[in-house]
């Protein structure tokens, strides 16, 4: 079933090609993109994909000497050099605007994540709708 929302394709094709373009993205920018991806969509505006061994041997080599902290500092700024980029593979998979995305890393198992919240359709806006608990 084909849907306007992802650009004429089906939602399984759109949801692979955010899986495909992430992980083309890490290659190029890595040098080593992880080896499996699963994108899935988990509500209306909210999209996740996992990632698994994303890590260069540079990278896990500093992790087993204990640094995990120096990967995850460097991760960081990767993330915020590949914005652009990763919202962009989003954009264009599922024809719709991104209006935030979360990267987190997780070493042991070595798992990528990336989280992408989709601007809500003008009938659907319940991100902007709920009020925090009362103070």
């Amino acid at each position: 079933m084909q849907d306007h929302s992802t650009n004429g394709r089906s939602r399984g094709e759109a949801l692979a090609g955010v899986s495909t373009g992430l992980i083309q993205l890490y290659a190029r920018r890595y040098g080593k993109g992880p080896t499996r991806a699963k994108t899935t969509q988990i509500a209306n505006d909210t999209i996740v994909c996992v990632m698994r061994d994303p890590y260069t041997v540079a990278e896990l080599t500093l992790l087993g000497g204990g640094e995990g902290e120096v990967v995850r500092r460097m991760r960081d700024e990767f993330q915020h050099a590949v914005e652009a980029d990763a919202r962009g593979i989003a954009e264009e998979n599922l024809g719709r605007r991104v209006i935030a995305r979360i990267a987190m890393m997780h070493a042991d198992p070595d798992i990528a994540v990336e989280i992408f919240q989709l601007e809500p359709f003008a009938h659907d806006s319940w991100l902007f709708d709920v009020a925090g608990p009362a103070a």
